[in-house]
């Protein structure tokens, strides 16, 4: 109603450390021009690449369009 057309949401509360890792690679994705989902999706990546356990970055989804 406030005009977003997608919203970035965890569906549970995850460690603020990981929630700025993932948050400052989300950003850095979108910049690139790719569109939100595209954006998590990569954030997401590399933080499996790092191994870090699911619970850190599966909590994040998008809603939206």
């Amino acid at each position: 109603q406030a005009g977003a057309k997608d919203v970035v949401m965890s569906l549970w509360s995850v460690d603020d450390n990981q929630t700025a890792n993932l948050m400052s690679n989300f950003y850095k994705e979108q910049q690139n021009k790719k569109e939100y989902k595209k954006a998590l999706k990569e954030a997401k990546l590399k933080m499996i690449k790092q191994n870090l356990h699911p619970a850190y970055w599966s909590a994040f989804v998008i809603s939206g369009k």
